[in-house]
């Protein structure tokens, strides 16, 4: 098999392998198109999502031949990306769910740590917070605004263990928005839940309040008894538990 049948081949029959190559060895994102373009003894160039990209080999080959062994290597160093697309989905209808509050995690300037809760305001896939200024939290963010802890976690349930509910905990930066409108939208659709509707409305007669957007930045998942995945973008990474649980005896 000389160069262009091997590249026509893996073109027609072999694409899912150069996806999960191009995801682990480049970067793990959405592809929408993708084709093998040249290969040579040290490397593959690939066209994904119209940009050009060159993905060296683990290690060089000898000849022609050797590329397929290659490429079957380098599947199995990113085979871990193809388990994790359940858990990925997983965590990708978490982000959708209607989380009502969040909890965050400040620092005053004695570096004295505060957890607290409030209110989640969402727009598309933007986070927000609307905050007093008289709130303990509002005074540490304008303190310090920056890698703050943010957490998400699921509702709990009647017939779901709590050790079992869905969490995932971020570093992230609070960014103040000085837009009363944007404010205004995100209370009027507070307001059309019944349980929130008498709180919305008040708190559209009050001043004194900070609306800031939430940056997320690196995380930690939490999907099931003794499963973390460290996020990267919004993707899942599998991460080794430096102890594993164990049973009693």
């Amino acid at each position: 098999m000389n160069k262009q049948d091997i590249i026509d081949h893996v073109n027609v029959d072999h694409l899912d392998t150069i996806k999960i190559i191009y995801k682990h060895y480049v970067k793990n994102e959405e592809i929408q198109s993708i084709k093998l373009l040249d290969l040579d003894l040290e490397s593959l160039k690939i066209e994904v999502n119209n940009k050009e990209f060159t993905i060296p080999y683990d290690k060089k080959a000898n000849n022609l031949s050797e590329i397929k062994y290659i490429l079957i290597g380098m599947h199995q160093n990113a085979q871990y990306l193809i388990d994790l697309e359940p858990v990925q989905k997983e965590y990708n209808d978490f982000l959708k769910q209607n989380h009502r509050s969040v909890y965050l995690a400040t620092q005053n300037k004695e570096k004295e740590l505060l957890c607290s809760s409030t209110v989640l305001f969402r727009k598309n896939d933007d986070f927000y917070v609307y905050l007093a200024k008289v709130a303990q939290h509002y005074q540490n963010i304008k303190y310090n605004n920056k890698n703050l802890g943010v957490l998400l976690i699921e509702n709990s349930q009647d017939d779901k263990t709590e050790f079992l509910r869905n969490s995932v905990q971020y570093v992230a930066d609070l960014e103040e928005v000085n837009n009363p409108n944007l404010a205004q939208e995100l209370l009027d659709e507070l307001e059309k839940n019944p349980v929130e509707e008498k709180v919305a409305k008040m708190l559209k007669k009050f001043e004194g309040f900070v609306l800031f957007k939430i940056i997320l930045k690196t995380g930690r998942a939490k999907f099931g008894f003794g499963k973390a995945y460290d996020v990267v973008n919004h993707k899942l990474i599998p991460i080794k538990m430096e102890e594993d649980h164990i049973m009693k005896k």
